[in-house]
């Protein structure tokens, strides 16, 4: 979720509903405090757990939000005999949009966003360009950054870019508890951006592309300078921790190491799943 898409929604559409889980009784598919919008012709942003909870909200938008007193809140029971076996109950507020609401909900996406890393990506080659794609849909702040011009300058994607002719200064002037992921067509650069974001206490997630051969090269190289040994939180290769995979095509390697950099994320912060509590 980012504040561009939710300005994009509030800019483009009337009469939207804020749609809010605010009790659960038992199992279902999302959590208190998880909300959507909904306009009473069916646009949505969010979700609060997708299937018939979704639905029958819609439709009581739809059908009924002239004669709904906002606030207003009503319950949905998740059995069988509306089609989702979660078996809990949801209370959900219905609250007619205004600009204070929208004020707070905006407030509350900006400090999702800033809660979680910045992710910075050195190397803008295949794997690193589909990292980057992969993250566009992730609410995470992603940076590719490269020190040839003619191949930043090339990249026509949506994600954020930075040619940098010493990219090691990306790691010294990084937000606290960045992530770094080490993709670049050079080895010596590789060892390099790793000693410079291992020097740093506070990195989330540190990973760098490579081979079991790689790694043991770089743990001399550490020691030759007789620099720390390689962390907990160092992944190499990137992609491994939570599996391995014999499919070396980009994209591959790509989803793998985007879950384990989110699952490194949650290891580390507190969980931020969009339950925007305060609103409403």
């Amino acid at each position: 979720m980012k504040i561009a898409d939710f300005d994009g929604f509030i800019s483009a559409f009337s009469n939207i509903w804020l749609c809010k889980i605010v009790e659960k009784r038992g199992s279902g598919p999302r959590t208190k405090g998880t909300w959507m919008l909904i306009d009473p012709k069916g646009n949505t942003f969010g979700t609060i757990g997708g299937g018939q909870l979704e639905y029958m909200t819609m439709n009581r938008i739809a059908d009924s939000y002239q004669n709904i007193k906002s606030p207003e809140r009503f319950s949905i029971k998740l059995g069988p005999e509306i089609g989702q076996c979660c078996g809990g109950q949801i209370i959900i507020l219905l609250q007619l949009l205004d600009q204070e609401l929208i004020n707070n909900l905006r407030n509350e996406i900006r400090e999702i966003t800033m809660a979680r890393p910045q992710l910075l990506i050195f190397g803008a080659g295949n794997v690193g360009k589909a990292i980057a794609k992969q993250m566009l849909s992730l609410p995470f702040e992603t940076i590719l950054i490269d020190p040839r011009q003619e191949v930043i300058s090339g990249l026509t994607e949506e994600f954020q870019t930075c040619f940098s002719v010493l990219p090691e200064q990306q790691v010294r002037s990084a937000p606290e508890k960045s992530a770094y992921v080490i993709v670049t067509h050079d080895h010596s650069l590789d060892f390099l951006l790793a000693e410079e974001a291992l020097d740093r206490d506070d990195a989330s997630y540190i990973g760098m592309i490579g081979s079991k051969t790689k790694l043991a090269v770089f743990q001399k190289w550490l020691a030759k300078r007789q620099k720390h040994k390689v962390q907990k939180k160092f992944h190499m290769p990137i992609g491994t921790s939570l599996g391995s995979t014999q499919d070396k095509r980009p994209e591959i390697i790509a989803a793998y190491t985007v879950a384990e950099i989110v699952h490194s994320f949650e290891k580390r912060l507190q969980p931020i799943n969009n339950e925007l509590g305060s609103v409403g």
